[in-house]
């Protein structure tokens, strides 16, 4: 039970403690606790749900979307639907990623690396990005 707790805890900080929660997960699973899953699983909804609220005045950040990644991998691993954040991702592709994919392609190197960040937030999320615009950037 602590460790449930303990895991709430590290979704509920704001952003989520997805670094505390991967070692409570692996301890969990190793040392064969049962879980509440309807909880967990209630728990990364909402912490998904924060972080997607929060990520378009943000954008810019990397390590924000490379956090987003990380906790829609856990998410996904749970069964957690993640719609909140696909649609962020399409409002963000729509509004952003062209301007990335211009600055990208006049040769700015952090572009480049939100781009990247982005593509693979984007396949986690099982999102369509124009591949002929990121081959751009990446050229």
């Amino acid at each position: 039970m602590a460790l449930q707790v303990d895991m709430r805890q590290a979704l509920a900080t704001n952003p989520p403690a997805l670094e505390s929660l991967t070692t409570l997960i692996a301890t969990a699973e190793a040392t064969g606790v049962t879980l509440n899953m309807v909880d967990f699983r209630f728990q990364i909804a909402q912490a998904l749900q924060r972080m997607a609220e929060q990520w378009p005045p943000q954008v810019h950040d990397v390590q924000y979307i490379e956090r987003l990644d990380q906790l829609a991998t856990i998410a996904s691993r749970y069964g957690v639907d993640l719609w909140v954040l696909q649609n962020t991702y399409n409002v963000v592709w729509q509004r952003d990623f062209p301007t990335y994919v211009e600055a990208a392609h006049g040769g700015d190197r952090r572009a480049h690396t939100w781009l990247q960040a982005f593509e693979t937030l984007g396949a986690q999320l099982n999102m369509a990005v124009a591949v002929d615009m990121v081959d751009i950037a990446k050229g």
